[in-house]
């Protein structure tokens, strides 16, 4: 049995949760990118309760720089490197620090993928492999994971063939728009080739914990979520429902359903209550119900993941009648897992399942 762990990224002096966190996400771009950044987030640190923390690479501020046409003239490239990243840990001291990478578009159309892969992958193995041998000189304590970017399994597993290195804890995966039943082959690629801790980047869908939870329960010894949406979220007014973490518009003059949430800033309240609170008071309510709601469906979830039935059976009653379809492909693809486990490249079975 593992581990599930869901961790806050998107955290700042005056956003976060006030109870215990089971972990901080921060990340060497914003939070390392100078001396002033490190001393300010340390001390911000110390304001916190949490279990672990994980520094995140920062790649994103690459994607966002292409993106708009300005990666070469905007210089980040001069600084943000494998070097600054591991030097960057070695302040910081995470739990888990992940390697620098050049994250790949969200595209999907195959050609395009293909072209944007190859362009990629050479400089995703060469941080690689510079974070493997950075790793072990300014923060041989911490665990490292490298992030895996890939479209498809064929382009996953040549990566890992080229890098040829066991020499990393985890890894990393950006899910972006995959369905449940592609986030199940990924586990299952990664489950064949003897990986044994995941980190998931930016997701606290419903569907994406409870393929977590079942993974951590059963496969893997760590299994680990990052999200920004319990902040986000309440900073617009959306309230996470506790039973599936739907993101409710909470505004004056609309109905809701009754609600029953056992978190402590709920006790007191119902929805009608809290669209009459003053902005302040509203965004600090709805921030820390939000964040308590991610983690208490992660343990939730855990705890009954006992088998794909008892599962199954937690889940069900949650699922919006919208999102049935996608339930049970999720539930016929664990069974699946299940199976294929113990088979060489089983991965490429589901893959002809679900196509």
């Amino acid at each position: 049995m593992g581990k599930l762990v869901f961790f806050c990224a998107g955290i700042s002096n005056n956003r976060y949760p006030v109870t215990n966190m089971q972990g901080v996400l921060i990340n060497s771009a914003t939070h390392g990118e100078n001396k002033r950044c490190i001393l300010n987030t340390l001390k911000m640190l110390k304001k916190f309760k949490y279990q672990y923390i994980i520094l995140d690479s920062g790649g994103y501020q690459l994607i966002v720089a292409e993106q708009k046409g300005n990666l070469k003239k905007s210089g980040i490239l001069d600084w943000l490197t494998p070097e600054h990243v591991m030097s960057t840990a070695a302040q910081f001291k995470p739990d888990i620090v992940m390697a620098l990478d050049y994250p790949i578009l969200d595209i999907s159309d195959p050609e395009e993928q293909d072209r944007e892969f190859a362009k990629k992958i050479f400089t995703n193995l060469k941080w690689a492999r510079e974070s493997i041998e950075l790793k072990s000189l300014h923060c041989p304590e911490s665990q490292l994971f490298l992030p895996v970017q890939a479209y498809n399994m064929k382009q996953m597993n040549l990566f890992f063939t080229r890098l040829d290195s066991t020499e990393f804890d985890g890894v990393s995966l950006p899910i972006r728009n995959a369905s449940p039943q592609q986030i199940i082959q990924q586990f299952l690629f990664l489950q064949n080739i003897g990986i044994r801790k995941v980190h998931i980047l930016g997701t606290s869908k419903f569907s994406s914990i409870i393929i977590s939870a079942f993974m951590a329960r059963h496969y893997f010894d760590w299994v680990s979520l990052d999200a920004t949406t319990w902040g986000q979220h309440a900073q617009y007014g959306f309230y996470m429902h506790p039973d599936n973490l739907t993101a409710i518009k909470l505004k004056h003059g609309k109905k809701y359903p009754e609600i029953n949430c056992s978190c402590p800033w709920c006790q007191y309240q119902n929805i009608y209550n809290l669209i009459n609170l003053p902005n302040s008071d509203f965004f600090s309510i709805v921030l820390n119900h939000n964040h308590f709601a991610i983690e208490n469906i992660c343990t939730q979830a855990f705890d009954h993941s006992g088998s794909i039935d008892e599962l199954q059976k937690f889940s069900t009653p949650r699922i919006p009648d919208k999102l049935s379809k996608e339930s049970e492909n999720l539930f016929k693809a664990l069974r699946l897992f299940e199976i294929l486990a113990s088979e060489k490249e089983g991965y490429k079975k589901i893959a002809a399942v679900f196509g």
